[in-house]
């Protein structure tokens, strides 16, 4: 949702730049059922995602997936007569709600400057940071092509953020790119939204009203640029209903482009490990994100059991404290600040995490941060849910206080 002042002379005069979705090819679109668990969803402005997008959203969170929002501006420039700064905390915020209407928690923004956003490195490795941090099955972009559905050309901004996400991804994988953002991350599905080569559909229906009501959200934005006929509440609607029957009569739907990056083909920078063939050359495996399960050593699983020698005792196993027990893959990824309270210092958890959990008023969870994991349990402070993270923890991660970080959270057991 991105209109240029600088294009009009009056907040409700005629809008010569885009309006996407106003107009759909009429190919047909597949079906694409996708039950992904973490989604990175990278925008230019806010209100962008709410074009058609946020239907889908609602969809996945619906079904517990995790989704961050990464956008890019505030969209300071967006709002006729109003000055940039104020604009800005005005769109901030109604990204937040529109967010929220949806399930989505977390809205990062890179703080980019409004209409001047340039696909560049240091763009790429900022996306890539997040990539590696939350590390998503599915990374949804907006559009990035040349045009809008319509036909008009695509505003800038979203050129170079959407170019840049895609690269992004690329780079993720690639474990010698940015080594310095974190360990690399092979993303599985890639999706462009409001494409103009969209060849697939999300059937969303029965989800059309949340993301009206994210649509809705935007309302001061809306407000401001009333003559452009995306600020039409029934357009959004009309534009689900009509990708729906692109998809074969499904009733409201998203329309996507699926993106190959070409990790199936020869070369491709995949997450490797070196190793040296029996000729002593060395050579490179790729390796699944998909964690290995543990096997036991041949030599452990064929031995006999050995019996004890007469006349001696067996000898006493020594206590030891239970391993920590390492989040699993189904684990929540939350974006987090390391907060003091009080005489103690650790992370709120929010209570839509609590409810996610479905376990009791002190639960036990596994936690991960920074590669460093550890059991605790959930605490009451001042009645917010609270983790402590002590000292030890807290150097062993290499965390501080006011830090913000990602932090994998499973539970451990149903104690109540």
């Amino acid at each position: 949702m991105r209109e240029r002042c600088s294009e009009r002379s009056s907040p409700r005069a005629a809008y010569p730049c885009e309006a996407q979705g106003m107009s759909q090819r009429e190919t047909h679109l597949e079906p694409l059922a996708l039950e992904p668990w973490r989604v990175l969803v990278v925008a230019a402005h806010p209100g962008d995602i709410e074009s058609g997008a946020s239907a889908a959203v609602a969809k996945w969170t619906n079904d517990g997936a995790e989704v961050i929002y990464l956008i890019g501006t505030r969209g300071e420039l967006s709002m006729p007569g109003i000055e940039p700064a104020i604009a800005a905390l005005v769109r901030s915020g109604e990204q937040s709600a529109a967010a929220a209407a949806v399930g989505v928690q977390l809205v990062d923004f890179l703080d980019l400057d409004d209409g001047t956003v340039e696909a560049s490195i240091p763009l790429r490795r900022a996306i890539v940071r997040d990539i590696r941090r939350f590390r998503p099955d599915v990374v949804l972009v907006m559009n990035h092509h040349d045009i809008e559905l319509d036909g008009t050309r695509n505003d800038p901004d979203h050129r170079a953020i959407g170019t840049a996400a895609l690269d992004a991804v690329g780079a993720a994988a690639n474990q010698w790119v940015f080594r310095d953002v974190g360990d690399a991350h092979l993303v599985t599905t890639v999706l462009v939204a409001g494409s103009p080569m969209a060849s697939h559909a999300i059937d969303v229906t029965g989800f059309e009203e949340h993301a009206g009501s994210a649509f809705s959200a935007h309302a001061e934005h809306l407000e401001s640029v009333a003559a452009h006929p995306m600020a039409e509440p029934s357009w959004l609607a009309s534009s689900l209903k009509a990708t729906g029957g692109r998809a074969g009569g499904i009733s409201a739907a998203v329309a996507v482009e699926r993106v190959d990056l070409g990790h199936g083909r020869p070369c491709h920078s995949f997450i490797t490990k070196e190793f040296a063939d029996p000729d002593g050359r060395p050579r490179a495996k790729k390796l699944s994100n998909a964690p290995k399960s543990a096997k036991t050593p041949a030599r452990a699983r064929n031995a006999a059991p050995t019996a004890a020698k007469a006349g001696k005792k067996p000898r006493r196993a020594k206590s030891q404290a239970p391993a920590p027990t390492a989040p699993t893959e189904a684990a929540m990824k939350l974006k987090v600040r390391l907060e003091k309270d009080g005489r103690s210092i650790g992370i709120e958890i929010p209570d839509h995490v609590m409810e996610r959990l479905g376990m009791g008023r002190r639960p036990t969870v596994a936690v991960e941060i920074n590669g460093t994991t550890f059991d605790t349990t959930i605490g009451t402070s001042k009645g917010r849910r609270f983790i402590a993270v002590n000292a030890e923890r807290r150097k062993a991660a290499g965390i501080d206080v006011d830090d913000v970080f990602f932090m994998a959270l499973s539970p451990r057991d149903e104690t109540s």
